[in-house]
């Protein structure tokens, strides 16, 4: 069997600590900034009607709409078919 020598560093050893630093850091400031994306929600709820046509023929309306669900922090996306 062959063994590496001892005393020899390649410079991994070194770098893993400060690796290790830079993960955690990244991972307390995601932790930190996600209340605050969830108190700035981007969401607003809508509904928008279209009307569908082929080559002239109509097809009918299709609605859409997303609103607040039932339960606090909960979406409803709904399709209609008219």
């Amino acid at each position: 069997m062959i063994k590496a020598p001892t005393g020899i560093d390649d410079g991994r050893t070194a770098r893993r600590p400060v690796l290790r630093k830079i993960v955690a850091a990244l991972g307390v400031s995601m932790v930190l900034a996600a209340p605050a994306a969830r108190a700035e929600s981007p969401l607003r709820p809508y509904t928008a009607r279209y009307h569908v046509s082929y080559r002239g023929l109509s097809g009918g309306e299709i609605e859409s709409s997303f609103r607040h669900g039932q339960q606090p922090g909960l979406w409803q996306y709904e399709t209609r078919v008219y």
